[in-house]
């Protein structure tokens, strides 16, 4: 099993695969300042990541790829995921186009209105998480 994280300023989607690890799906989302309180409630909100053998981390860069503020927080992230789960293998992946894709995604199945709600925001962060989980297996799934 794999699981994957977007990490953000509001919230942190989650996603993982199923047990063959052939598709992806969104699983929740965590407000960063809950993770950052108590970084224990990975565990209570995705008990499958008990089993996981790889965590993914999105790791955010512009479109020249240089790093933003954005990508210091992954990484600052990736290394607590790395602490809280020694054993675990932590990637880094590039998901430069996720939030583009989750925004089009998301737009595409709500009503049009100027204001996100609170659950459109986590919905959006889950949806980034799980694309970038489908991407991260397209990709290795295209180099075996």
């Amino acid at each position: 099993m794999i699981i994957a994280f977007d990490y953000g300023t509001k919230n942190i989607g989650i996603a993982a695969t199923d047990e063959n690890e052939i598709f992806s799906f969104a699983k929740c989302s965590i407000p960063t300042s809950e993770y950052q309180a108590n970084p224990a409630i990975i565990v209570q909100r995705v008990p499958q990541i008990r089993e996981a053998d790889l965590l993914i981390v999105g790791h955010p860069k512009n479109l020249k790829n240089l790093s933003t503020p954005s990508t210091i927080n992954a990484e600052l992230f990736s290394e607590e995921l790395k602490k809280l789960f020694p054993a675990k293998t932590i990637l880094l992946y590039d998901e430069r186009f996720t939030s583009k894709i989750a925004l089009q995604c998301s737009q595409s199945s709500r009503p049009k209105s100027k204001k996100k709600t609170l659950q459109e925001r986590a919905n959006k962060d889950m949806i980034e998480a799980q694309i970038l989980l489908q991407e991260y297996l397209k990709r290795r799934d295209n180099e075996i």
